[in-house]
């Protein structure tokens, strides 16, 4: 498949047909490793913020009591999205 014709309708409006798609720099631990970084810093980044907002409401000892449940769940939701990322 061309990368400038993905539905190979023989359009070239760039003339840029005799490109395609290369691989090379996408290796499977590389896709593999940005998607473990997403998922674990994606979920810190939302543990932090939750935290955040709650001890802006909450006085702290309210706010950091009500985030174990966050955190446990966050913590769950990690291994869980690592485990499919690994297990499919």
């Amino acid at each position: 498949m061309r990368l400038i014709d993905p539905l190979v309708t023989g359009a070239d409006w760039l003339g840029l047909g005799g490109l395609t798609v290369s691989s090379a720099l996408v290796a499977p631990a590389i896709v593999a490793n940005v998607q473990v970084v997403a998922i674990v810093v994606g979920h810190v980044c939302g543990v932090v913020v939750a935290h955040d907002r709650a001890v802006r409401l909450f006085p702290r000892r309210a706010a950091v009591l009500g985030q174990l449940p966050l955190l446990v769940l966050m913590v769950a939701l990690t291994c869980l999205g690592l485990f499919l990322l690994f297990w499919g």
